[in-house]
C-alpha cells in the first residue's frame, strides 16, 4: 500500500491509498505482489499512472511522449509490445469515491458569509438569516431525502423578493469520519420555485479543533469556486440531483463549508434539496 499525491486525467488525489499492481515494458504485461515504486510525475519521465479497475485498463492517462501512450495502445492490441526499450507504463487501482457528508454529522446553517471572511448562524424563523420550517433547515442537506430542503431567505423575509437574495448563505460541516481529501461535490434541487436556485458557490476546508471557531473566516481555505451543476440555462426538473462538479484539491481537511454566490432569480430566498461531498477517506 501507498500513500502519495498522483495524477490521474486532470485530478490530482493527494494522501490516497493506492496499489501498484503491474507494469508493462518491451516484453510484456508484469503483475507485482507488494511491490511498491514511488513514481516521479513531473512530466519529464518515462512513466505514466493508469487507472486499473479488476484487470479492465480503461480511463488512463499519459505523460509520456505528448500525451499519447504508444505503450498502453500496444498492451491492448494482443500484448504486441512494439515500443521503446525500458519504457515501463504502470497501472494503479485508485481508490474509492465515498460521499462523505452522513446523517450524523452536525451542519450548521450560516448567512452574510464569504470566502474567507467570517459568517452568521442562522436562526429559525421569516426574517434575514433565518430558515422558516425544521424540515427545511440546514440538517436537510445531508438527510438524503429529496423530499425535504434547506430554505435561507439570506438578505430577505419571506414577503419580500429580491435579486441574489442567497448570495453569503450556505452551511459548515464537520465530518465525523475525519479529515478527507474532497475532490467533488453534488447538489440536488429543491422541490419548487427555480429562481430560489443556487447557481454558484465556493467551498472551503478547515481544520481547526476548535468548532466554535468556523465562524471565523481565517480559519477556511478555499478549495472551490465555480459551479453548483445546477444549470443557469436550463432549468432541471424539482427534487433531482444534478452533475457532479469535480475540481481538484491536494488537501485533507476535517470540516467544509459551502456558500452560495448566486442564484437563478428573484426571490423571497434560496434552496436546494441536497449538498454532498465526494472524496476519499
Amino acid at each position: 500500500m501507498w500513500i502519495s499525491t498522483f495524477y490521474f486525467g486532470s485530478i490530482i488525489i493527494a494522501g490516497a491509498v493506492c496499489f501498484k499492481i503491474g507494469f508493462i515494458d518491451n516484453t510484456g504485461f508484469k503483475p507485482l505482489d507488494n511491490d511498491i515504486t514511488t513514481m516521479n510525475m513531473n512530466g519529464s519521465c518515462n512513466e505514466c499512472g493508469c487507472y486499473a479497475k479488476e484487470m479492465n485498463y480503461s480511463g488512463f492517462n499519459c505523460f509520456l511522449y505528448a500525451n499519447a501512450c504508444l505503450l498502453f495502445e500496444a498492451f491492448t492490441m494482443n500484448y504486441s509490445l512494439n515500443t521503446m526499450t525500458g519504457t515501463r507504463f504502470y497501472f494503479f487501482e485508485l481508490p474509492t469515491v465515498y460521499q462523505l457528508i452522513s446523517k450524523k454529522d452536525v451542519i450548521e446553517g450560516i448567512w452574510n458569509a464569504t470566502a474567507g471572511g467570517d459568517s452568521l448562524n442562522v436562526t429559525k424563523g421569516q426574517s434575514n438569516g433565518q430558515y422558516p420550517t425544521s424540515s427545511e433547515g440546514p440538517a436537510s442537506v445531508g438527510d438524503y431525502d429529496l423530499s425535504t430542503k434547506y430554505n435561507n431567505y439570506g438578505n430577505s423575509n419571506y414577503t419580500k423578493s429580491l435579486s441574489n437574495v442567497g448570495a453569503g448563505t450556505g452551511f459548515y460541516v464537520t465530518l465525523t469520519v475525519g479529515a478527507c481529501v474532497v475532490t467533488g461535490i453534488q447538489f440536488a434541487t429543491a422541490n419548487d420555485a427555480p429562481g430560489r436556485d443556487p447557481i454558484t458557490m465556493t467551498l472551503e476546508g478547515s481544520n481547526i479543533t476548535d468548532t466554535s471557531l468556523l465562524s471565523t473566516g481565517s480559519s477556511w481555505t478555499l478549495i472551490y469556486s465555480g459551479s453548483t451543476g445546477i444549470s443557469n440555462i436550463t432549468i432541471p426538473p424539482r427534487s433531482t440531483y444534478v452533475d457532479v462538479q469535480n475540481f481538484t484539491n491536494v488537501h485533507r481537511f476535517k470540516s467544509y463549508r459551502f456558500i452560495m454566490t448566486t442564484q437563478r432569480g428573484v426571490a423571497t430566498n434560496l434552496q436546494y434539496s441536497e449538498a454532498h461531498l465526494l472524496g476519499y477517506v
